[in-house]
């Protein structure tokens, strides 16, 4: 067990138990959700915003850290994406409530459900 896995497991055990008045000993951790938070670090320079969703097309820019790096990945509409989309990666895929990133050596389609496939490049 990592430093990380044991802070897991308490906060885990600890909240459990708040909830539900008891521990149950090995007990498998299952997440369903996670948040994500992000504050601008004073020290990265992040060029231009991103515009409101319904204004994007695939032609938009935005520079993302990745890999220790600014990258330039481009913006995808996700309203506008249909099944005959693909792109490689960088990019950012955005939508009203969240935004999905595809990371360089990545590809993003929409299959026949209109579901978002992430596939990692060879």
């Amino acid at each position: 067990v990592t430093a990380s896995e044991g802070v897991l497991r308490t906060a885990f055990d600890m909240a459990y138990e708040q909830l539900y008045g008891r521990r149950i000993p090995g007990l498998d951790i299952e997440v369903m959700s996670w948040t994500l938070s992000l504050a601008e670090n004073k020290q990265i320079s992040i060029e231009g915003h991103i515009p409101a969703a319904s204004h994007l097309d695939q032609r938009d820019h935005q520079s993302m850290y990745e890999e220790g790096t600014m990258k330039k990945a481009v913006i995808l509409d996700r309203s506008n994406m249909g099944p005959d989309l693909s792109v490689t990666g960088p990019g950012l895929v955005v939508e009203e409530q969240t935004t999905t990133v595809v990371p360089s050596h990545f590809q993003v389609t929409v299959n026949r459900h209109g579901d978002l496939v992430l596939e990692r490049l060879h």
